[in-house]
């Protein structure tokens, strides 16, 4: 799962050859996103070209994102630049084990190893760090656990709970 606008500096673009490149390993996985922008209709046109439409699937805007985070492996947040991600904040209190893009918004709020992986931004580098993360499940649900244990800065996690339990009959 990643959450976000479909912007050049949320790097879906390296999300997208990522994707390529676990499929290409054999990995049965679907890649989730919502979010609308400006580089929809690209993105589209590189996923159809790679042969994604069934497995790297923009989902657009969704009123509650909070269901798909409880439903997700992994979230990945593969960010060119980024100041504290709310999305990243959310999978984390919600216990999602998190891949983040090594930059600096992401290196604040996710220290490698201890609820989630920091991995270069290359197509290869983030294809590497979910292969990692889905071939070692305990490792992924000790990163989630931890994850869940992390307090967000204002301590809204509370409200994340309160939203996903009124949301998650609809998914």
């Amino acid at each position: 799962l990643t959450v976000g606008r479909l912007t050049y500096q949320k790097g879906y673009d390296i999300a997208v050859e990522a994707m390529k490149r676990l499929k290409d390993a054999g990995y049965h996985v679907r890649w989730y996103v919502l979010g609308e922008g400006g580089e929809r209709r690209e993105l589209e046109q590189r996923i159809a070209a790679l042969g994604l439409r069934e497995d790297f699937l923009l989902l657009g805007a969704v009123d509650n994102p909070y269901p798909y985070f409880a439903q997700t492996d992994l979230y990945v947040h593969a960010a060119r630049f980024e100041g504290q991600s709310i999305a990243v904040w959310e999978a984390l209190v919600l216990g999602c084990p998190v891949i983040v893009s090594d930059c600096c918004g992401s290196r604040e709020q996710v220290e490698d190893g201890q609820c989630g992986a920091l991995c270069r931004l290359t197509p290869e580098a983030v294809a590497s760090a979910v292969m990692s993360l889905l071939d070692d499940a305990p490792r992924r649900a000790e990163l989630g656990r931890r994850a869940a244990e992390k307090q967000t800065p204002s301590g809204q996690e509370r409200l994340f709970y309160e939203l996903l339990e009124d949301e998650a009959s609809l998914v």
